[in-house]
């Protein structure tokens, strides 16, 4: 558990609900902070600043409200609308304040927090617990590890992440100079991938590469065990923590379902192998010319040791 997230929970619970009001943490931040109840399960966040959140939305989750006070100072809410978000909001409010306490002004810091408000609203929205399923998790953790390796060859994190085109809603997971490389994570014992779409591949013309993680999941105490979220700080700390990488790839794990949550700690992974494949006019598949115009949804599955002869190495 983070400082802030404990201080969070900690003031939080030294409030009466059923007297109200609202109690100020005594943190450093370039902006003043407060948390507050508005019911019992009814957690909110208040920032007051002299600088507005323009065009705030409010979402199924959150109720978000930015009010000019007598003082000319703006009394920005965030409030908890739905209790089996809690563990979600609070992430969220922590995120918040995190991203932003080091901000060179008030003003700037107002507009981080602005940023990564819409970013977390999208995630709320969907109204569930904010964890990722186990599939999704797996297929996440290939394409970080695939990112990983990239910055790790040489190529900037920039330039690297930008590449990570998939959760843009590219019909691949990454492309750099013009090749694509489709990303699959399957377990040890799999001898089967799905392709999930005919775009997935390529068009028939199209050369790329077919990428295969082995990843299972394990006990805690496995040797190499990583956790999803121990692999995105990772990636984060081979980059020098370089500011910009880290924005696009928050925003980017945002867009694929991924939020910085404890809860990610409690799922332990382990790596054996990785094979690629060349996707060449050879290569079994399914494209978008071969099926007829009424047939507008097409999923297939490979069976991985009949593709041998088109694997690297």
């Amino acid at each position: 558990m983070s400082e802030i997230e404990k201080t969070l929970k900690e003031s939080w619970n030294n409030i009466d609900y059923y007297q109200g009001g609202s109690l100020q943490l005594n943190v450093y931040h370039p902006l003043e902070w407060h948390v507050a109840y508005e019911t019992e399960s009814n957690k909110a966040i208040v920032i007051v600043s002299r600088y507005p959140i323009e065009n705030i939305e409010s979402s199924k989750s959150i109720s978000a409200v930015c009010n000019r006070r007598k003082d000319k100072k703006y009394y920005i809410s965030f409030q908890l609308l739905e209790s089996n978000q809690e563990e979600v909001f609070i992430s969220m409010c922590c995120n918040m304040f995190e991203y932003s306490e080091n901000a060179p002004s008030e003003a700037a810091a107002i507009k981080m927090v602005a940023k990564r408000y819409n970013q977390w609203k999208r995630l709320m929205e969907k109204g569930n617990s904010g964890l990722l399923s186990d599939e999704k998790r797996k297929g996440l953790i290939g394409e970080l590890l695939y990112l990983k390796e990239i910055i790790n060859f040489g190529k900037s994190p920039k330039e690297a992440v930008d590449g990570w085109v998939g959760p843009d809603g590219a019909d691949q997971d990454f492309v750099y100079d013009g090749i694509w490389r489709e990303i699959k994570t399957t377990t040890l014992s799999s001898e089967t991938v799905t392709i999930h779409s005919v775009e997935q591949l390529g068009k028939s013309a199209d050369v790329g590469t077919l990428v295969i993680y082995r990843v299972d999941e394990c006990a805690p105490e496995t040797e190499e065990a990583f956790t999803l979220r121990g692999l995105i700080k990772g990636i984060v700390k081979i980059t020098g923590f370089d500011g910009e990488f880290t924005d696009c790839l928050t925003s980017k794990l945002s867009e694929v379902g991924y939020i910085d949550m404890d809860a990610y700690d409690n799922y332990h992974y382990k790596y054996f192998e990785k094979c690629e494949y060349y996707v060449n006019a050879d290569f079994p598949r399914i494209t978008r010319e071969e099926l007829r115009s009424e047939i507008t949804k097409c999923e297939y599955t490979i069976d991985i040791p009949s593709i041998g002869n088109w694997q690297k190495g």
